[in-house]
């Protein structure tokens, strides 16, 4: 037991149990790399992605592993967020940075600072109180009207955006999305087919976001469903569709077109278009590229008794494809190929739908949470603690001690709370991070780590030894933050 003598009683505690739970055949947890500091409690992770963590303590605040910068067209390096002087970033011993108080909830865009000169990705953050901040960059300098580029908008303090904020859907390819506490929906930025429902003319690039207009009333949700389509579900369950829909983006037909910015009429409508009768009540809709249908989209409707009802025709006819549905996961990208559905049921079984058959596979019960992405990744938390993995691992970020893939789900970690996975598709191999929060408030990563243009290495403890600048293939524990005194003039 020497191995855990330093540690805290709790930790070394619950480390004890993880080496001697009895496991199936073959499905050991790897060893964990151990760490001797005691750490602070965290609340939850925030953000996480090769940029790096966010996490918010139990205090409200919101720190990051980080002061990357991003690169504004002609390669000037700005900060992309900072405190109130606009130049300088409290820092804790162990290199973390505290960038914001009173946090509820944040996007920070970590699972894009890999390549930080191309997509400028701005940050967001929603407070206690329901006020909405925003900081960084938006714009890639691409964005041309009339033969001229539009500015970027840069803030290098947290900026108050709006109040009374309930819900914050970041920036999606330059538009953004908030509901209010009163249930109505603002939106600013791009909106070259009518995508953010503004009065604002469709432009050919990128629209300011100097202010948001409001844009409809009775809101529970947006769905932002692709680069040209949004749809709203209303607090009665009903729902709205705006943008394009030549492909039935909203969930339904429509026939009526609009001109947008490239000046080809479209089908679609330019300002919300209600779903028809039959559409009927929904509490969730998705529409994803899935392997239930080879050439078409998948249109999804959770209804609100947990029915899903399915689409995979351009008709827009529905079908019920399972009951008691809790949620639903999927991802897709054009390099990977079509991926099965997961289904989290309200019972805690975790069911693969897959193919024109439909095939349907119990993976797992008691789940608590899932992630997956785009690389058919998946990570599974059940409700005893224990964390269950599938897939690729190509930046070793199931912490099994290697890169190999998992052809099955299998466990990678015990007495966990919180998981969190961030990946950036942009790059070559892609970029993945896994992070855990144990019962004991220790946090612990795995996957890709850093390279010279990300901080993960800003963190003191992470030196040549410890944290590599390739892909980390062992769960490290990382030291949590400190609790300085709240600064003033942020959040």
């Amino acid at each position: 037991m020497s191995a855990f003598k330093f540690l805290p009683l709790a930790l070394a505690a619950s480390l004890c149990a993880l080496a001697v739970q009895a496991q199936p055949a073959g499905q050991q947890p790897p060893p964990l790399v151990v760490r001797t500091e005691t750490v602070a409690p965290v609340y939850r992770i925030a953000d996480i992605g090769p940029g790096g963590i966010a996490v918010i303590d139990r205090n409200n605040v919101l720190w990051m592993t980080s002061r990357d910068n991003q690169c504004r067209p002609g390669g000037t390096l700005v900060p992309y967020i900072a405190n109130a002087s606009g130049t300088t970033i409290d820092m804790d011993a162990n290199g973390w940075s505290r960038i914001a108080n009173n946090a509820a909830e944040a996007d920070l865009g970590l699972a894009s600072r890999r390549t930080p000169c191309g997509y400028v990705i701005g940050s967001y953050l929603r407070t206690l109180d329901n006020r909405y901040l925003v900081s960084g960059q938006w714009n890639n300098g691409a964005c041309v009207v009339s033969g001229t580029p539009i500015a970027n908008y840069t803030f290098t303090t947290w900026t108050q955006r709006g109040t009374n904020v309930a819900q914050m859907y970041p920036e999606f390819l330059h538009y953004v999305w908030t509901v209010g506490t009163d249930g109505s929906a603002w939106s600013a930025g791009h909106n070259s087919h009518a995508q953010r429902a503004s009065s604002s003319s469709m432009v050919s690039g990128c629209t300011t976001l100097s202010y948001a207009q409001r844009v409809a009333s009775g809101i529970a949700k947006i769905v932002r469903v692709s680069t040209y389509t949004t749809v709203a579900i209303r607090t009665d369950g009903t729902m709205m569709g705006v943008g394009l829909n030549d492909l039935g983006q909203y969930g339904w037909r429509t026939t009526a077109t609009y001109v947008p910015a490239t000046g080809t009429a479209v089908v679609g409508g330019s300002a919300f278009v209600a779903a028809p009768a039959t559409v009927g009540a929904v509490k969730d809709y998705v529409y994803a590229s899935t392997n239930l249908a080879a050439s078409t989209m998948t249109q999804l409707l959770i209804r609100p008794n947990g029915d899903l009802d399915v689409s995979v025709d351009r008709a827009v006819t529905y079908t019920r494809l399972h009951t008691g549905v809790d949620r639903v996961f999927h991802a897709y990208h054009y390099a990977v190929g079509l991926l099965p559905l997961m289904v989290l049921e309200t019972s805690g079984n975790l069911v693969e739908i897959s193919g024109a058959a439909r095939t349907k596979t119990t993976l797992a019960t008691n789940v608590a949470d899932v992630k997956y992405d785009a690389h058919g990744n998946l990570l599974v938390l059940r409700k005893d603690g224990t964390v269950w993995a599938r897939g690729p691992n190509a930046s070793g970020q199931f912490g099994t001690g290697t890169t190999t893939a998992l052809a099955t789900l299998t466990q990678i970690a015990s007495n966990v709370v919180e998981i969190s996975m961030g990946i950036n598709m942009a790059t070559t191999p892609y970029l993945a991070t896994t992070a855990l929060l144990k019962a004991d408030g220790s946090l612990w990563i795995a996957g890709y780590t850093g390279s010279s243009d990300i901080s993960w290495n800003r963190i003191s403890a992470f030196t040549s030894s410890v944290m590599p600048m390739t892909n980390l293939t062992r769960f490290t524990q990382i030291p949590t933050p400190g609790n300085l005194a709240s600064a003033s003039g942020t959040p």
